[in-house]
């Protein structure tokens, strides 16, 4: 009897240690317990998030924002394209000549 106490003394106390341990492992792998109040970038809602990175309240604005980022990233690579000024390439001033049928000397470009 005494030894079978001893045995589940020992089972209790091995389990008691096993839990803290595995308590203390959660602790140290666990992501922060952070929360930072925050106003929806889409609806204007406050909210406390859990994540620094978080910029809306919902699913649903998440998709929005998500829709219109992706929208004013196209209309800003657009602006780009346009901006970017092409070399004056004479080849491709008498090809131009050619399919438009206007004449080489008023096309612009072309200094004589």
């Amino acid at each position: 009897s005494v030894a079978h106490n001893t045995g589940q003394q020992k089972s209790e106390m091995m389990l008691h240690t096993a839990t803290s341990c595995n308590t203390q492992l959660q602790l140290a792998t666990m992501s922060s317990n952070i929360r930072i109040e925050k106003t929806c970038e889409v609806c204007g809602i406050k909210y406390i998030a859990k994540k620094a990175i978080t910029r809306s309240y919902s699913l649903t604005c998440a998709r929005l924002l998500y829709k219109l980022t992706k929208r004013d990233e196209k209309i800003e690579a657009a602006i780009r394209k346009e901006t970017v000024v092409k070399p004056f390439n004479p080849s491709m001033t008498k090809k131009m000549a050619y399919r438009t049928g206007i004449p080489l000397l008023a096309l612009p470009g072309k200094d004589e």
